[in-house]
């Protein structure tokens, strides 16, 4: 069978080569859970769109991926994926040793372990909050960074850590198993 003449390489040095030219980062893979089932391309305001998770004022405003797949699978199956543009990161754990000292807590890993990631830090607040800031400031996205705290998933119960990340425009999402043809850049 021969090959049309501007098939691209879909080998995976050839696909991931294509990935750092249009400016993303294969190193860096990011993980997103939906209860939603396939779909061929994100969108803003469709988190959570069967009511179960996600919060629908957030999703109008990016779409979360997280650096550690169980976090990920807490909303439903799993997809990797990479992202592209500038980054502001949010350094958490000052929020959280602060939360923590002023509930009398020994530490913020303490203050975390007795009220959550989510209820204890307001995780969902803070995004939008910081979200806000970082667009305004002309990022394409927001890294909220937790250093070592980890926090139970309300799933499963495990022990999940790691990264929570918001891309603002759906153009800079990639599945991990995507041909990065040039010529879809801006899909």
């Amino acid at each position: 069978m021969r090959e049309a003449p501007n098939a691209l390489d879909m080998s995976p040095e050839a696909r991931m080569a294509r990935a750092r030219d249009l400016g993303f980062d294969p190193s860096a893979r990011l993980f997103h859970g939906t209860e939603n089932g396939p779909f061929e391309a994100f969108e803003l305001g469709h988190a959570g769109a069967s009511g179960a998770v996600g919060r629908k004022d957030l999703s109008d405003s990016f779409v979360t991926f997280a650096t550690d797949p169980k976090h990920a699978q807490e909303y439903g199956d799993v997809g990797e994926y990479f992202v592209r543009g500038k980054v502001k990161d949010y350094d958490v754990v000052p929020d959280a040793e602060f939360m923590a000292q002023e509930a009398g807590y020994p530490s913020a890993q303490a203050y975390v372990d007795d009220f959550g990631l989510y209820d204890g830090i307001g995780i969902d607040d803070l995004l939008a909050s910081q979200a806000k800031l970082a667009k305004s400031e002309g990022y394409d996205g927001l890294r909220l960074k937790f250093g070592d705290l980890t926090w139970r998933g309300f799933a499963d119960n495990s022990t999940i850590g790691g990264d929570i990340f918001a891309a603002f425009d759906p153009t800079n999402i990639r599945s991990v198993n995507a041909a990065f043809d040039p010529a879809r850049v801006g899909e």
